[in-house]
């Protein structure tokens, strides 16, 4: 019996030195063997945490260009009153540095003016201004994004017109102006607008527009005819 006991001994330090398992415990061995088995591939970069785009802490001065972007329906109603009434809009404004095209925030004031669009009588267009906001920079702050879009970093403006500013169903125009430190003035193009008279108005027009603009086919007149030119007969087939 001692001899059976030394011969098991041997036979278990054997397998341990040369890898063997035959002295492993059973349900050991099968965790282990589930936990292989279980096991998900990683991908490296999947679980990165999403990198949080932060405000630049640097203002710029020296801006050089003005962008600005206009929604197919940007008009506000501010007034509470059931009317419905349009007396605002709402637009991003991009501030462009001298090193780089993406948006940055300025140190400066922009000044937002609308003008009326008018025709005299030979159909000559002119433009009165009828309001203007004002922003320096600690207005315009309320304004900034908090986050970062393709374009940089911009401005949502959501900006009212005065109770007397009467442009309901009129053709208007809006510029952005950007007053630096240094005094210079940069200036977007003018974004021309027709103001509806109601929030119902613009929605049913942006929607009217666009379904006559997939209804409509261009209509094709035949031309004058050439003298002496006769009509050449049609194909059998």
């Amino acid at each position: 019996m001692k001899c059976l006991h030394q011969k098991l001994g041997a036979a278990c330090l054997a397998a341990i030195l040369f890898g063997g398992v035959g002295c492993q415990e059973p349900q050991k061995e099968q965790s282990n063997i589930r936990a292989i088995r279980d096991a998900k591939p990683t991908h490296l970069g999947t679980n990165e945490p999403k990198e949080i785009s932060l405000p630049p802490q640097k203002e710029e001065s020296n801006i050089v260009r003005v962008n600005k972007f206009f929604s197919s329906v940007p008009w506000l109603n501010f007034d509470s009153d059931g009317s419905g009434s349009i007396d605002g809009f709402k637009c991003t404004v991009y501030l462009e540095g001298p090193h780089s095209v993406k948006g940055v925030f300025g140190t400066g004031t922009i000044v937002v003016s609308m003008y009326r669009l008018d025709s005299d009588r030979s159909g000559r267009e002119f433009a009165t201004e009828v309001y203007s906001w004002t922003l320096p920079r600690e207005e315009a702050f309320v304004y900034r994004a908090r986050e970062a879009t393709m374009f940089g970093w911009g401005y949502g403006l959501r900006l009212q017109w005065g109770k007397k500013v009467d442009v309901g169903g009129r053709k208007v125009a809006v510029l952005i102006k950007y007053i630096r430190d240094d005094g210079r003035v940069v200036s977007s193009t003018r974004q021309v607008l027709r103001v509806p008279l109601t929030g119902h108005d613009a929605l049913a027009f942006s929607r009217g527009e666009a379904e006559q603009s997939k209804s409509v086919k261009p209509v094709l007149k035949p031309g004058p005819r050439q003298p002496g030119a006769t009509r050449q007969p049609k194909s059998p087939n």
